[in-house]
């Protein structure tokens, strides 16, 4: 069973190298996080962002989590556009017609290096936080995933 994981992890690791040569531009609303890569470009910018309503806390302290948070959720695109996401998926049907879908993703990585470019309220209730990567550290990144197996 672990020589099985261990195969389609290799060739999850495989295709998403692959597909991450290809340029990507993704346009998500406000609040779901965004990157975008362009081919021609030395360093790519991930951008992370958090309501201040979501956290718990007084005034101040709800200011700071969401700052935190959308910088960690700069860090999970990062990861994500490095590591590619795990996904699992399960669906019921049941006379011919779905009952039930469920989905989940996962990623995990470590991101070293990136550097922090800015922390700004993007409305009265949302910051926005951007941290870069060189193509060169991604690439050390990954190279240095695979020789871990």
């Amino acid at each position: 069973m672990r020589n099985n994981t261990n195969a389609w992890l290799i060739i999850l690791v495989c295709l998403t190298l692959t597909l991450a040569s290809c340029a990507v531009e993704i346009d998500l609303p406000l609040g779901a996080g965004a990157y975008a890569v362009d081919e021609m470009v030395d360093e790519l910018e991930f951008t992370g962002y958090a309501t201040i309503a979501a956290q718990t806390g007084d005034a101040a302290l709800k200011r700071l989590m969401a700052v935190r948070a959308s910088k960690l959720d700069a860090y999970r695109l990062a990861a994500e556009y490095v590591y590619g996401i795990y996904l699992d998926s399960n669906t019921t049907v049941g006379s011919l017609i779905v009952s039930e879908d469920e989905f989940s993703s996962r990623v995990e990585g470590v991101i070293m290096g990136a550097e922090l470019v800015r922390v700004e309220p993007v409305s009265e209730d949302t910051y926005a936080t951007t941290v870069a990567l060189s193509r060169e550290q991604i690439e050390n990144i990954r190279r240095e995933y695979i020789r871990s197996f």
